[in-house]
């Protein structure tokens, strides 16, 4: 008498690595895509710090030409970014004539470091009256 050896769990064993293989390729797929939108998110929040920190200098330094750095105010806020100005002076003579150069900075900063969500965007220009 012959017994006929059956092969009933290698369909299972096989679902169950598929369904694995499946579900692992899928997790990762989306941890890779959530990573992904959170850069995006991150460097466009860094793209608007640094233009709200653009504006304001502009805005200083037209203040500055016009009035010195008195007239160029410690802070303002832009879009939701609180921008720190900077304004130094000082007196250049080129060829027996006097005229000032003002270093400004603009630092424009939204959120928190405690939460992750900080950016935060400085730059400097100088700029001269030459007039």
């Amino acid at each position: 008498m012959q017994h006929r050896h059956s092969q009933s769990g290698f369909a299972l064993i096989t679902a169950v690595l598929l369904i694995t293989a499946i579900l692992t390729v899928a997790v990762t797929s989306a941890l890779l895509l959530s990573g992904r939108s959170v850069a995006t998110a991150q460097g466009l929040e860094a793209l608007r710090a640094h233009y709200a920190a653009r504006s304001a200098l502009d805005a200083a330094a037209a203040q500055a030409v016009g009035g010195g750095c008195g007239a160029v105010g410690t802070s303002v806020n832009v879009e939701g970014f609180t921008v720190a100005l900077t304004c130094e002076a000082w007196t250049v003579d080129e060829a027996g004539t006097d005229y000032p150069v003002y270093r400004l900075g603009a630092t424009a900063a939204r959120g928190s470091i405690e939460a992750g969500t900080l950016v935060r965007r400085t730059i400097r220009v100088s700029v001269a009256d030459a007039s």
